[in-house]
């Protein structure tokens, strides 16, 4: 992983502004696309970084962040405070003297779309911190018992290709990284699909769609994570345990 500061003796050189900012993201388009592509990087980074002059700082492309890219920011925040690797790169970066934004943008330097997103949203994500981010995740192994806090229903909603959507909801007293496997009841045989885990507070929920290329999607199970383990709730006939 490519780390967005360097040492400069004993003293700690961060990205301080656009040019920095910039410098940061056309290297890492370079490191994926060759040294052939680096003048489409550069002008990449600076159109992605839309340089607000006033602060020498990047705002970001696309103009103003909308509510559902503001949820976009909040799944892609959580997942730095829940994961370990993520968080302990993202702590790294405070004790190096980054702001706690910068020092999220740090932590996603494997995906350099999710850092345009931090950057276009960068008010409500410095907020977001700011106001300490999501709960903690919580210490205690989950087990079946807590298969009975978890519920799963259908929204009533569905996409473009017809795909049901589902509300997760917890009423756990403890948060953990949530996750739902669904199989497709039309192909016998076939392997589950199992979505990407989200923080889950208590008494929180979000929404999960199935599979768009699932004919007849069935959730098979719930997986429950907390830092020191995880659970698998089997679900069959509406129930989980």
């Amino acid at each position: 992983m490519l780390l967005a500061f360097c040492m400069l003796g004993s003293q700690v050189v961060r990205a301080q502004s656009c040019g920095d900012d910039i410098t940061r993201a056309a290297g890492l388009c370079v490191q994926k696309r060759g040294l052939d592509a680096a003048l489409d990087c550069r002008q990449a980074a600076v159109r992605d970084c839309a340089c607000n002059t006033a602060t020498n700082r990047c705002s970001g492309a696309g103009g103003s962040c909308s509510a559902q890219l503001e949820a976009e920011a909040k799944i892609n925040v959580d997942w730095i405070l829940a994961d370990r690797g993520a968080r302990g790169t993202f702590e790294s970066h405070k004790q190096l003297g980054e702001s706690p934004f910068d020092a999220a943008v740090s932590a996603q330097a494997h995906n350099p779309p999710v850092q345009k997103l931090l950057r276009q949203c960068r008010g409500w994500v410095e907020a977001y911190l700011g106001r300490g981010g999501p709960c903690t995740l919580s210490d205690t192994p989950p087990d079946a018992a807590a298969c009975r806090c978890i519920t799963v229903l259908p929204t009533g909603q569905f996409d473009q290709t017809g795909a049901p959507s589902y509300k997760v909801s917890s009423s756990c007293t403890g948060a953990y990284n949530i996750s739902v496997q669904f199989i497709d009841a039309s192909a016998s045989g076939a392997p589950p699909s199992t979505g990407q885990p989200q923080l889950v507070c208590p008494s929180k929920s979000f929404v999960v769609r199935a599979p768009q290329t699932f004919l007849i999607p069935s959730i098979s199970g719930v997986r429950l994570q907390s830092a020191n383990g995880g659970h698998t709730c089997v679900c069959r006939d509406k129930l989980c345990s």
